[in-house]
């Protein structure tokens, strides 16, 4: 009725919002693999600015050695920290993983191929996640905390080079790594969809210029 493509595209669309309610439902144990993974990586990799990495809900709470008030400094006793825990929230680099879902369950294939598909996309998902949060955790630390600039800086951390890593993982990996995984793996499949799409269009155009054709002749006797 609308064309192979756009036939794929509206029953993506059909399957996405109940792809979302199920991801966000699960969203407490979809972000545990996160939690882990970050866990891993930053106490091993610095912890000096991470002392203790936990989950609140769904977002992921890191414990830093810094402020964002200077009166949290005062009173302190020698060899008292204070700390403050800054808040990173990975659904919002993980909204690929319904878009997964979704286009998954839209293609014409066998379960078994929708389940690889979907299971694999998680765990592309799941590392977007980690990359995401790792890169704004210390971003946040650079621009929003006392002395967490001066800190970055030591590690040799540029504000640029932060800056463009959180911008690569919000704007550019989150949306478009899921769907470039769903096309590869779906390579046979779009290929055949576009030439069939192709097919019709012309032959469309063909019974057009046929209708178009009678009516000139209808027109002149």
């Amino acid at each position: 009725m609308f064309g192979p493509i756009r036939t794929l595209i509206l029953a993506a669309a059909l399957y996405l919002p109940l792809a979302l309610f199920v991801w966000f439902a699960f969203a407490v144990v979809v972000v545990t693999p996160v939690l882990w993974l970050v866990q891993l990586i930053l106490l091993n990799w610095l912890p000096d600015l991470f002392l203790e990495i936990s989950r609140n809900n769904y977002q992921i709470a890191l414990l830093v050695p810094f402020v964002s008030d200077p009166a949290q400094l005062n009173g302190l006793q020698p060899g008292q920290t204070a700390g403050v825990d800054v808040l990173v929230n990975p659904m919002i680099y993980g909204y690929g993983l319904p878009v997964i879902a979704g286009l998954a369950l839209a293609t014409p294939t066998t379960l078994k191929h929708r389940v690889k598909q979907i299971f694999w996309g998680a765990v592309l998902v799941i590392l977007i996640q980690t990359n995401g949060v790792i890169w704004e955790a210390i971003l946040s630390i650079s621009r929003n905390l006392i002395g967490g600039h001066e800190a970055i800086l030591a590690h040799g951390f540029n504000p640029e080079f932060l800056a463009g890593m959180y911008q690569l993982g919000y704007l550019i990996l989150s949306p478009l790594l899921p769907v470039i995984f769903w096309a590869l793996m779906n390579r046979k499949f779009i290929e055949d969809l576009i030439h069939l799409d192709h097919i019709e269009t012309l032959e469309e155009f063909g019974e057009l210029e046929s209708t178009k054709a009678k009516d000139s002749e209808q027109g002149k006797s």
